[in-house]
């Protein structure tokens, strides 16, 4: 009966410490960038000094270091005919897109630039000096859960632009990309 009720606790903790994303503690990219719900549920990145919203749509992945902030984003526009679909119609095609778009945004100046598709992004990233060490490393994957949301995307990165074997806030990680 102990071991039961053990297993039930731990069991309990992991979901609670997957659950990083409650409005108090939304994690913070570097000091002046957060990423924040929006009314879809979805992961955006915000400017905390103005609340301007450089990334909208649907984060899966991102990164920082004390130069740039680079991210992913499955685009909600990217749906043709969303504004005649009904609302369960359009999130159904959304959540199965696998339609990726990249950002980088220039900490020195706050310059965002994207939306680029893969080939375009690598370019500009050789373009604004963006390292070859700096990949894609955390994953948005425990927020989408809490909202029991699934998406294939986390399940099969690009290796090219996602660092899989140092991947964060995917538990999961180890399990699909052994």
């Amino acid at each position: 009966m102990k071991r039961n009720k053990l297993i039930i606790f731990l069991i309990f903790i992991s979901f609670i410490s997957c659950d990083n994303w409650n409005k108090d503690s939304y994690p913070i990219v570097e000091k002046r960038f957060k990423i924040i719900q929006d009314s879809f549920s979805d992961a955006m990145l915000i400017r905390t000094s103005d609340n301007d919203i450089l990334v909208s749509g649907h984060i899966l992945f991102y990164s920082s270091n004390s130069d740039f902030i680079i991210t992913d984003e499955k685009p909600r526009d990217s749906i043709t005919g969303m504004k005649s679909l009904k609302y369960d119609e359009y999130n159904n095609i959304f959540e199965k897109s696998n339609f990726l778009q990249y950002w980088i945004i220039v900490l020195k100046n706050d310059s965002a630039f994207g939306p680029y598709k893969k080939a375009e992004y690598l370019v500009m990233r050789n373009k604004l000096g963006v390292p070859d060490s700096l990949k894609l490393n955390c994953s948005t994957k425990c927020f989408y859960l809490k909202g029991q949301r699934n998406d294939v995307c986390y399940e099969h990165p690009d290796s090219d632009v996602v660092d899989i074997k140092n991947l964060k806030g995917n538990k999961y990680a180890k399990i699909f990309f052994n």
